[in-house]
């Protein structure tokens, strides 16, 4: 304003200054929209692994390792799952198949380097007529790649239960042969000491220990009482001497040959008997048959073929 036109005096009008710069514009997306803003955090591939391979780098980076002491805890939780040195970490093999992978598995879970290598400790003798499978079994535990202690304990249990079953076998056996001594009491009646006698008289003269046995087994104590009985009678009612002492003749089964031709004619005129020998074929009979006309005819060469109509 000059001076003297006795205006007022006013404030003078601010001087412009210079426009704020600009805001940088938002990020945006391919397709326009507002992009995510970017990780809080140090960006990926750190500086401490700069050094490393640049596989390595990507593996920091996709683990989201920041510093070392990522690397150190990851490791340490691995070790907490696995709960073994790795030395004792064992691979299942993905083929069972495969003898080669499942050898050295079945190896580092302990088993022996071969079958003979197992050891059952010390085993009671094979009786005689029965088979020893502990080769077999050897094998069969090898194959399935069992342990020294896995295989002693199966057969250790093998064992216990084998016994236990023989053991209940020979209580049965001891029962049914009691019972069979009471049937044939009261079959046999006051007989009962003859027909013992009798059978005692077939065993002496034949010698039979084993067998004795194994006739017992497969025919009962019954079966086989009776059929020593029965042959015992054919041998005579008493034991006999080897000699008869009126001829002065051998005898053969400690019965005289007049004897035995007796016991033929008496048993061709028992029906029961000549139904088993001809019509049913029992063994027994047969044998009887047999041994009254070895003795009956002694030194042929074999005994005669005699039907019910013929006579001695």
């Amino acid at each position: 304003m000059a001076e003297g036109d006795g205006s007022a005096p006013g404030v003078a009008a601010p001087t412009p200054s210079a426009a704020p710069p600009a805001a940088a514009p938002a990020p945006t997306s391919a397709s326009g929209a507002l992009a995510p803003p970017p990780p809080a955090g140090p960006l990926p591939g750190p500086d401490w692994a700069a050094g490393f391979e640049p596989e390595a780098q990507g593996f920091v980076q996709a683990k989201g390792w920041t510093q070392p002491g990522d690397m150190l805890k990851s490791y340490r939780a691995l070790e907490s799952v696995q709960g073994v040195p790795e030395d004792q970490l064992v691979k299942i093999p993905g083929n069972p198949d495969d003898p080669t992978a499942m050898g050295d598995f079945y190896a580092k879970l302990g088993r022996p380097a071969e079958a003979a290598a197992y050891d059952f400790g010390v085993q009671a003798p094979v009786a005689e007529g029965e088979v020893d499978i502990t080769p077999d079994f050897r094998s069969w535990a090898h194959n399935s790649g069992l342990t020294q202690r896995q295989a002693k304990g199966i057969f250790d249990n093998y064992q216990a239960k084998a016994a236990e079953f023989e053991a209940t076998q020979q209580e049965q056996r001891g029962l049914q042969a009691e019972n069979d001594m009471a049937a044939l009491r009261t079959q046999w009646g006051q007989g009962y000491d003859a027909k013992i006698q009798a059978g005692q008289r077939f065993v002496a003269r034949f010698g039979l220990g084993e067998q004795l046995d194994q006739l017992e087994s497969a025919m009962g104590t019954k079966g086989m009482l009776e059929f020593a009985a029965r042959v015992g009678e054919a041998m005579g009612e008493h034991a006999g001497p080897t000699v008869d002492p009126t001829t002065q003749q051998g005898t053969q089964f400690g019965i005289t040959p007049e004897h035995a031709k007796a016991k033929i004619i008496e048993l061709k005129n028992d029906e029961a008997f000549q139904k088993r020998l001809f019509e049913t074929g029992d063994p027994d009979a047969k044998t009887h048959w047999r041994m009254l006309h070895e003795a009956a005819f002694p030194g042929q060469v074999e005994s005669p073929i005699v039907t019910a109509t013929q006579r001695p």
